[in-house]
Parts: structure tokens; C-alpha cells; sequence
């Protein structure tokens, strides 16, 4: 059930990140409001699926309640005499130096400032992430999780 979780939840991002290219195509606001808008649902729909996921490495046939985990460090100890699942292994290397390291970083609290830098142009600093990056993000996560669905099947 925890496998049927993440995967509505990848395709509930798919949709939000094809709404977000389409606002940002149409241009009615500009493209850092946009991002604003849309970067953090995408985002917590792209956690969920990951949590889930997680959930099911580690009990495929469980059902979990509540909400799911944002990362490996909220996962409980394996038992005794139980070694922790390789895929939550990669996991948790891709949390702290990959792709997913990405994904798990706070996005920033407010819009980014604008400033003036020499040649009286403006310059955005750091913002949200942008359609490209959520796609990027799903992208891999959903590779991930097709590869390591095979090993799951298997066991």
C-alpha cells in the first residue's frame, strides 16, 4: 500500500509541475511569483512520495499511518540482527551528496531580493526552484524508485 501511496503522489506532482510550466508559459505573473506559487506543493507532494517509498523499503508489506517520513533519519532502527535494506543505504548517501540532497533542502522564506549589480542591470538572488528542477527531481526520484522496485519485487 505504501508503494501505491508514492506513486499518487509522483503523479499528483507530474500534474502540478505540468500546471506550473503552463502558468509560467502563459505569463501572466512574473516567472519568480510563479515559482513562489507552485515550487512548494510540487515539493511536498515530491516528499511524500519519497516518504512513502521509504515506508515501503523498509515493510513492503505494511501499512503505515500517519504522515510519511521526509527523510532516512525518521525511519526507525531496524530490529536486532537486521541489517538496514541496501536501497535505504543509497537513500540516505543520496540524501546527504545527490540529487535528493536537493529536493530535502528548505526552499527560501520569502522571494528573492532584487538588487543592482554594475552596468545598472537587475539580478535576482538565489530563489525558488524553477519548473526544470521539479521536473529534474521527479524525474529521478520516479528512475530511482522503478529501479529499486525491481530488487523489491524480487524479495
Amino acid at each position: 500500500m505504501s508503494r501505491g501511496r508514492a506513486n499518487h503522489h509522483l503523479y499528483l506532482a507530474r500534474l502540478l509541475i505540468d500546471g506550473w510550466e503552463a502558468q509560467r508559459a502563459a505569463g501572466a505573473a512574473p516567472a519568480d511569483i510563479v515559482d513562489a506559487a507552485h515550487a512548494p506543493g510540487v515539493r511536498e507532494q515530491l516528499l511524500a512520495a519519497y516518504g512513502w517509498y521509504l515506508l515501503a523499503v523498509l515493510d513492503p508489506t505494511g501499512e503505515a499511518d500517519g504522515p510519511p517520513p521526509r527523510s532516512c533519519d525518521e525511519l526507525p532502527e531496524p530490529a536486532a540482527g537486521k541489517a538496514r535494506p541496501a536501497e535505504l543505504r543509497e537513500f540516505a548517501r543520496l540524501e546527504r551528496e545527490g540529487w535528493l540532497a536537493g529536493l530535502l533542502a528548505p526552499l527560501p522564506a520569502a522571494l528573492p531580493a532584487r538588487s543592482r549589480v554594475p552596468g545598472n542591470l537587475l539580478a535576482a538572488e538565489q530563489g525558488m526552484p524553477d519548473p526544470g528542477q521539479a521536473r529534474a527531481w521527479h524525474r529521478e526520484l520516479s528512475n530511482t524508485l522503478a529501479r529499486m522496485n525491481d530488487s523489491l519485487d524480487e524479495s
